[in-house]
């Protein structure tokens, strides 16, 4: 039987491992990848954070002694910035990152997937933040010992 690994967990790691956002200067940007909530004091030391959190988990049966499980995860992926165009370049690298491995994202998920995206900017504060959230989905298959 294989170690279940927490989808959040995994996809914490595939977006650390795979982020490369490169700045207007040519520079690679300094982007923090983590488990949700968002981090004040964090973006005033970093040009982005993206955060990684848990929706919903829904765990069905695939054969009929229960041996077999799927499990159907919602995964709340949140890119935070300061800055516009750093905004953009980081929902760029999350929408490649997903595409180029999502038949083989880590742990033990079988597959992971985009289902959608919006803008959620922050524009009553100043300075901005600006903000992109993700919503991913994640199968994965375990056998548990009944």
């Amino acid at each position: 039987m294989s170690e279940v690994v927490n989808p959040v967990d995994a996809v914490v790691r595939l977006l650390s491992e795979n982020m490369r956002v490169v700045k207007e200067d040519e520079r690679l940007a300094n982007i923090q990848v983590s488990r949700e909530w968002l981090s004040q004091e964090a973006l005033q030391n970093v040009d982005g954070q993206v955060t990684v959190g848990l929706a919903e988990c829904l765990d069905t049966k695939i054969d009929l002694s229960g041996k077999v499980r799927r499990r159907v995860c919602t995964i709340r992926v949140n890119v935070w910035s300061r800055d516009q165009f750093i905004r953009s370049k980081m929902v760029e690298e999350v929408l490649r990152i997903v595409r180029e491995n999502n038949s083989s994202p880590g742990g033990n998920l079988a597959y992971l997937d985009v289902v959608s995206f919006r803008d959620l900017d922050r524009v009553d504060v100043k300075p901005f933040i600006y903000r992109t959230e993700f919503v991913l989905k994640s199968w994965l298959f375990e056998n548990v010992g009944v």
